[in-house]
């Protein structure tokens, strides 16, 4: 397939090309470049991949990015609670008017599938209940209330020629090329081995799913390749019931991994948002399961650090 990836120089876009390269798709990547244009540029060398600058907001060049393309993975966004927060107008745009916008034009283009990046910040607080897919999300942030709203836009520009699949992805976590630090994963084992400490924020007892960077990239690629009629599902939560974790729990295996680090709870506001899911669905139906787990990551991201400290700061 020819496949339109938005964000495809992020922090899972980075990964995803490299996986779709390798399964013998034709790349092309839509990126505002924020992380900058030599992440990307390595890849470049092969005649499946290109790279598109500019913003998802660009309505011109979308609907030039799309011309040809088979499929549409949408990661670009503002990503997290404090980019949203810091803009909740641009976040509103960004995250719902132009993935809207986007799903019109891939349907216009004949597109035949969309699969969308989400989250299950979109679940909020479970009170230790395993949510799935058709219980009833309540967001707490404006990062979970606007991917819960994108969902809802992007099904309706959707209509019923694009088959739509919207991926909620746990925490994220792992090495990439476009390395995020804010994720709780990585920061907690960057500052272990950088600061030797690890700070547990927000109290520690809230719960999250985990998952792979590479396990996010190996779950886009597997809804682009299932049949269309699996893929009206539409919500799927990705992830792994082994890797949920108390954020408390992360710190302890984070020091497990970098002993000489102590850990640090500084007082604060307590975390509300806290939630489990399972992830039966995406088990059954595309017979997908996550291989990477956070022990696994945590030491992946310390060998990176001690081989070349600089390089994913």
């Amino acid at each position: 397939m020819q496949v339109l990836v938005t964000g495809g120089a992020g922090y899972v876009g980075t990964v995803l090309a490299q996986e779709l390269l390798e399964r013998g798709h034709h790349v092309r990547c839509l990126d505002n470049l924020s992380c900058g244009r030599n992440l990307i540029r390595p890849r470049l060398q092969g005649r499946r991949i290109e790279l598109w600058a500019g913003s998802v907001e660009d309505r011109a060049l979308v609907r030039s990015a799309l011309q040809g393309c088979d499929a549409v993975v949408h990661l670009a966004g503002l990503a997290n609670d404090r980019s949203c927060e810091r803009d909740p107008e641009l976040a509103r745009r960004v995250n719902v008017r132009a993935a809207a916008e986007l799903t019109a034009l891939a349907r216009a283009a004949g597109c035949s599938r969309l699969i969308n990046a989400s989250s299950c910040s979109v679940y909020g607080c479970t009170d230790g209940e395993a949510m799935g897919e058709d219980d009833d999300p309540k967001p707490l942030s404006l990062y979970g209330r606007l991917k819960l709203q994108a969902e809802a836009a992007i099904d309706v520009a959707a209509g019923t020629d694009l088959a739509v699949a919207h991926l909620r992805q746990a925490t994220l976590f792992g090495p990439s090329p476009c390395m995020r630090w804010d994720l709780v994963v990585n920061a907690m084992t960057r500052d272990a081995c950088l600061r030797g400490r690890v700070r547990v924020l927000g109290g520690g007892m809230q719960w999250r799913p985990f998952l792979h960077v590479w396990d996010a990239a190996n779950a886009f690629a597997y809804a682009l390749e299932a049949p269309r009629d699996l893929l009206l599902a539409r919500i799927f939560n990705v992830g792994h019931e082994a890797e949920i974790y108390r954020i408390k729990d992360l710190a302890t295996l984070v020091r497990e991994a970098v002993p000489a680090a102590l850990i640090d709870c500084p007082p604060g506001v307590a975390d509300r948002r806290s939630y489990r899911v399972h992830f039966r669905r995406v088990a059954e139906v595309l017979n997908w399961r996550a291989q990477h787990t956070v022990p696994q990551g945590i030491a992946e991201i310390r060998s990176h650090l001690q081989m070349a400290p600089a390089a994913l700061s």
